[in-house]
């Protein structure tokens, strides 16, 4: 863990992780997310299975209370 004397945002302090990274994967999560069980063996498995170069995945909202009513815009 790379841990920042003062805050840098989002973008700088994950490429800062990047620089630091010594695997052949990385994975990034925020602190807002709570990840399926699966969610690092999918990773892995996309990059063994497929040869991927990138990944993502299906992001669901879950709601603490009701769901906000949005308007159109």
């Amino acid at each position: 863990m790379i841990l920042n004397e003062e805050n840098l945002g989002l973008s700088e302090s994950r490429n800062n992780d990047i620089k630091e990274a010594k695997g052949d994967i990385i994975a990034f999560f925020d602190d807002d997310a709570v990840a399926d069980e699966n969610w690092i063996r999918e990773i892995v498995r996309m990059y063994e299975e497929k040869d991927a170069i990138a990944t993502g995945g299906k992001l669901l909202p879950f709601w603490t209370n009701e769901k906000p009513k949005f308007k159109n815009t």
